[in-house]
């Protein structure tokens, strides 16, 4: 409370606190804290977080409990993949692998259907430190000597992190960027022994195949009343409101 009082004694048009548990009691406490001052409150959905809680189980265990639908894409693509093409899995941890692996990420990522990143530097820079820490896994399939897809995952605290993932369109036929999900879960699961695998943010209908889990992230939007803008801010929301409701 004392908090928010303070926040509220400094001049701004609007403030978002996110992500946000809705569940957590933190959640509640702040938006009564700044009802409490008098400010527009506007709690909103984010995005859903999908993971899975493996239970001490091995992969096999986990395999058995998949759609019926999702492992039998798996076995038949895996055959005729096997079937046509010479394919090897490989999984980057050591920093001085880093610097090929990410050449062939980030040639992959430029065809892939992938926005550009904003900031060029920061995946790489991120693998490069992660794999000093030992917590890099960047997964890769090649297909007849060629790199054809490639993960970036993170594994600590008991925690597999599932963070960015590209393919060659070229080999989609073969759902390659499931066959690598596979591979590096069964890894986690089964070496790494996590007890969480975190697909992080999105609900992308493929994650809720592999997960058993999900969450939702909130925001809360804090809008000054006494501002212009803070005002604009409120008629925007009003309006948005308005339209998702006819």
């Amino acid at each position: 409370m004392i908090l928010a009082k303070k926040i509220c004694q400094l001049h701004w048009d609007y403030i978002d606190f996110y992500p946000l548990n809705p569940k957590s009691p933190i959640f509640t406490l702040l938006i009564q804290a700044f009802q409490q001052q008098n400010k527009y409150i506007q709690p909103y959905f984010m995005y859903g977080n999908w993971f899975l809680l493996t239970n001490n189980k091995n992969y096999a265990t986990y395999y058995s409990s998949l759609p019926s639908r999702l492992k039998n894409t798996l076995e038949r693509r895996s055959n005729k993949l096997k079937k046509e093409h010479s394919i090897e899995f490989k999984i980057c941890t050591n920093f001085s692998e880093t610097e090929a692996t990410l050449r062939h990420y980030q040639s992959i990522y430029s065809q892939s259907w992938k926005k550009t990143e904003p900031y060029q530097n920061f995946v790489p820079n991120l693998v490069k430190q992660s794999a000093k820490k030992g917590w890099l896994r960047m997964g890769q399939l090649i297909i007849d000597n060629e790199v054809a897809a490639i993960q970036v995952w993170f594994t600590l605290h008991n925690t597999a992190y599932i963070y960015k993932m590209c393919h060659l369109s070229k080999y989609s036929k073969y759902s390659i960027g499931s066959l690598l999900t596979e591979y590096l879960i069964k890894t986690a699961i089964n070496q790494d022994k996590v007890l969480k695998i975190d697909f992080l943010t999105g609900d992308d209908n493929y994650k809720k195949d592999w997960m058993n889990e999900r969450k939702e992230l909130w925001g809360i939007q804090l809008t000054n009343k006494h501002s212009f803008y803070g005002i604009l801010r409120i008629v925007k929301h009003v309006i948005k409101k308005n339209i998702q409701l006819s």
